[in-house]
């Protein structure tokens, strides 16, 4: 009888038991997962996962320029700095106006825009060639496209 009341009492004292180490890395797993999704989503894919994301994004940059143009968005066409890739060379801070009207960007297919009036400064005509260096000479070699 003793040794029953003892088996008893030792019972009642044990803990619970805790998680097991499996399900404690599921669930880490599980909270990596989230986040992962949550931050794709929210800052976009290509800046969470770059080798995911598409290389060549000269269709996308032309149908919005040709967008930007279609519905007479000023601000849109002249003024916003976009990034453009065709796979081999990238180059940033480029305005759909200075795509248009250089000769150099013809091969990417964006149209001039004869609705708009960008009246851009040549000063602004500075973007990053593929080399990753600013180009910054359009004001003397394509002075016709912008204003002093």
């Amino acid at each position: 009888m003793l040794c029953i009341l003892y088996r008893e009492k030792r019972m009642m004292k044990k803990k619970a038991q805790g998680l097991s180490i499996n399900a404690v890395i599921l669930i880490v797993l599980g909270l990596a997962v989230l986040v992962i999704l949550a931050l794709g989503f929210m800052q976009g894919w290509n800046k969470i996962l770059p080798w995911f994301g598409e290389k060549n994004n000269v269709d996308t940059i032309a149908k919005s320029c040709e967008t930007a143009c279609g519905s007479e968005n000023q601000y849109n066409y002249c003024s916003v700095k976009r990034e453009i890739s065709d796979g081999t060379s990238t180059y940033k801070n480029i305005t759909c106006y200075t795509l248009g009207v250089l000769d150099v960007f013809k091969p990417f297919g964006v149209k001039s825009c004869d609705i708009l009036n960008c009246n851009t400064p040549c000063a602004s005509w500075e973007y990053t060639g593929p080399d990753g260096k600013p180009v910054k000479d359009l004001k003397t070699t394509h002075s016709a496209f912008c204003t002093a």
